[in-house]
């Protein structure tokens, strides 16, 4: 029996190949509820973004950035924008 993976053709690609995950961390918060409040309502419910970086090659994160996860300039478009280097 012949897979679909029998029939693709290696091809070489000179950059550095970049996973990207903008994970939703819920649990933080309550691990930091006593010191991070939300200033409007005062609760400790606040979710925080987890914008990871792995390099395919290396099989290990390379760069990570801990966001509240309020949309705007950090939600994962935005932040891809700022933190992605040429070639990658």
């Amino acid at each position: 029996m012949e897979t679909e993976t029998a029939n693709l053709t290696p091809i070489h690609v000179d950059q550095t190949i970049t996973l990207v995950d903008g994970t939703l961390v819920s649990a933080l918060p309550s691990l930091m509820e006593a010191s991070v409040l939300n200033a409007e309502k005062g609760s400790g419910k606040i979710k925080w973004r987890l914008h990871t970086h792995f390099e395919v090659a290396k099989n290990w994160p390379v760069r990570m950035d801990l966001t509240p996860n309020d949309g705007g300039d950090n939600d994962e478009r935005a932040m891809l924008a700022k933190v992605l280097e040429a070639d990658r």
